[in-house]
């Protein structure tokens, strides 16, 4: 407000043209990935069937100072986790300090999400995307594990092969 000798002159602030562009541009970004987060949010839990395998139970292996956790129908990871304690921390017992959980608690994968993320699609630690294209063609083929998870058969080694993955048991 100005006052004059023609009495008071409001002003209103204007706004250029791409002012105006930017802030439309701002609020129109903003509100679709709001929108686009909560309606997948909605979906995810709607219609989710389990398909990771879950209830056929967890394989531990420990590998030096990491515990990993696998699923065993999938062969993916449920959990990574320090599994002894930390450089430093035997002194500190020795000494007569309590042992902290805070080594052993953490984990380096979302593994309080894992039943959540159980259904197809969800890809976790452990799955396969392959794309693959023939010489020549136009079209790529997708195979994932993600898409369509079936349990993991295993095989039996064929001639003097020895099986390299967590399938069997080692003596």
């Amino acid at each position: 407000m100005v006052n004059t000798t023609f009495g008071k002159v409001y002003f209103t602030p204007r706004l250029t043209r791409r002012a105006r562009s930017a802030a439309l541009l701002l609020a129109l970004a903003t509100g679709v990935a709001h929108n686009d987060a909560a309606a997948q949010e909605r979906r995810r839990a709607a219609d989710t069937i389990p398909t990771l395998g879950l209830e056929l139970g967890v394989q531990t292996v420990n590998a030096g100072a990491m515990r990993l956790d696998l699923v065993s129908a999938s062969q993916t990871v449920a959990a990574l986790r320090p599994g002894a304690p930390i450089r430093g921390q035997d002194a500190a017992q020795a000494q007569g300090a309590q042992p902290s959980d805070d080594a052993t608690a953490f984990d380096f994968t979302p593994a309080d999400w894992l039943e959540r993320r159980a259904a197809d699609g969800y890809f976790h630690l452990g799955d396969l995307t392959l794309r693959l294209r023939w010489a020549g063609s136009e079209g790529w083929r997708h195979y994932s594990t993600a898409a369509a998870r079936q349990p993991v058969q295993p095989h039996p080694p064929l001639g003097s092969m020895q099986s390299c993955g967590p399938t069997r048991q080692r003596a």
